[in-house]
């Protein structure tokens, strides 16, 4: 982890970002349509820096989510290549993005 690059202000910013209200669609997906811009690599700068925390499979959802690969790919999609209902990927998606939220807080505890 780049600990020492990492902000608040950055993990802040990310968490603003996977939050969403009940039915509707992440903030993220508006950053996912431009991905040279400066928020998108802050977004996927603070993702990586935190992405060692999860395991294999909730990697690959959020790498694919996020267009770690610079190929966006919907959960139905990632679905049909893990075998999986779409109902499952989302859920894996948003255990990992809680997973991250949980390391983030940790890690702003141990460097304040």
């Amino acid at each position: 982890m780049k600990d020492n690059q990492i902000t608040e202000q950055n993990i802040l910013f990310y968490n603003e970002m996977r939050n969403s209200e009940y039915g509707k669609s992440k903030r993220y997906y508006e950053l996912l349509k431009d991905m040279d811009s400066d928020r998108y690599k802050e977004f996927i700068f603070v993702y990586t820096s935190f992405r060692e925390c999860l395991v294999e499979r909730e990697k690959y959802v959020l790498d694919l989510v996020y267009g770690l690969n610079n190929e966006i790919v919907t959960l139905k999609e990632i679905g049909k290549r893990m075998g999986l209902t779409t109902s499952r990927v989302a859920q894996l998606r948003n255990k990992a993005e809680r997973t991250l939220t949980k390391e983030m807080i940790k890690f702003l505890h141990e460097n304040t």
